[in-house]
């Protein structure tokens, strides 16, 4: 995440999850060279800043800095994009005023790149008082970074500065946000299932790849593979610069150059941002009350994702990387066509502090 954040408030307004709208043009009546939004997308914690990095890496083949300026993704709640779209400070505007600029927001940042652009984004695909947070009409497609719940609270609660049962907690909540300082801006999560389900649910008029983060290290070479062409970068990124990206963000890489150069989205209550790098840590670091708790809330996501619930994984642990990597919309599981009216719909919250 790019800045410190907290945990806030209740909620307020209902909220609808995206949906085409038939009366609106098509999202290619733009014309077929217009440019769009590509999407990297994801819970926090599940692997979009390690992304993030190889795609810099990749498309410059420059070695990794964590803080240039030179960012190929860019944040899609950048307090100077939304502050280009209004005539008074980001600061005297409330939140409810915040997603209504949005859209504007976003298309300034597409006007001034003059090429299409990629953004990272943690919220749920959702509409907001029927503004969407992703818009399908400015989108070329998305791929979407999915991360075993049981290891997502354990980086959660490092990076929030809360205890594991707190972020278990936060996981589950319906109405959960995050948000940014520097403005009245939020992360729009929900639980953690309802964000799984807003984007990977076959309504979801983005077209939108799926890729674990268990599958990142257990074949970087295929996984970002698969990324680059879900985002449209084969040219961009031929195979020599694949696997430079892929040497560049090993994982004692990053933390090497985080303790060397510092990491500016490292938050302001942990001490360093990239900490273990490797999945199933919660067979250690989880009580079974905590484990139980979390598959009591996700277990039916869980279960479509691959992950085994209530049961060691055993042999089962080869499924994950026998399962393609990144899986489009036509090849996603049967389960994942459950209505999307049917997920917990977050609306705006009232803030109760910042940091």
């Amino acid at each position: 995440m790019e800045t410190d954040m907290t945990d806030l408030g209740t909620w307020e307004l209902d909220a609808e999850p995206a949906r085409p709208n038939s009366q609106l043009p098509a999202p290619n009546s733009r014309g077929a060279a217009a440019n769009g939004i590509w999407w990297l997308a994801s819970y926090p914690k599940s692997g979009n800043t390690w992304v993030r990095m190889f795609l810099n890496a990749a498309i410059t083949r420059f070695p990794v800095r964590l803080n240039s300026v030179y960012q190929y993704v860019a944040g899609d709640l950048t307090p100077a994009a939304y502050q280009s779209v209004l005539s008074v400070p980001l600061g005297q505007i409330g939140n409810r005023e915040a997603i209504y600029c949005r859209p504007a927001a976003l298309v300034n940042q597409l006007a001034q790149a003059g090429r299409d652009v990629c953004l990272k984004t943690h919220h749920a695909n959702l509409s907001i008082d029927d503004i969407p947070l992703c818009p399908a009409k400015l989108s070329k497609g998305a791929v979407y970074l999915v991360r075993d719940p049981r290891d997502v609270c354990l980086s959660f609660a490092r990076h929030m500065g809360v205890s594991v049962d707190q972020a278990i907690d936060m996981m589950a909540r319906p109405h959960c946000t995050i948000a940014v300082k520097g403005g009245p801006l939020y992360h729009y999560l929900s639980s953690w299932s309802a964000h799984v389900r807003s984007w990977l649910d076959d309504r979801n008029p983005i077209t939108t790849g799926m890729i674990r983060y268990e599958d990142l290290l257990a074949d970087p070479w295929k996984a970002f593979r698969d990324i680059r062409s879900a985002l449209g970068l084969d040219d961009a990124i031929d195979d020599d610069a694949l696997r430079f990206g892929i040497e560049q963000t090993e994982f004692d890489r990053l933390r090497a150059a985080e303790q060397k150069h510092g990491f500016a989205e490292t938050g302001g209550k942990q001490k360093t941002f990239f900490h273990a790098g490797r999945s199933e840590r919660w067979r250690t670091e989880l009580t079974p009350d905590q484990v139980s708790r979390i598959e009591r809330d996700h277990g039916p996501v869980m279960t479509e994702l691959g992950y085994a619930v209530g049961e060691q994984l055993g042999d089962r642990s080869s499924e994950l990387g026998d399962r393609d990597a990144l899986a489009r919309p036509t090849q996603r599981d049967s389960a994942y066509r459950s209505p999307i009216s049917d997920l917990q719909s977050p609306i705006l919250p009232t803030p109760i502090h910042k940091e």
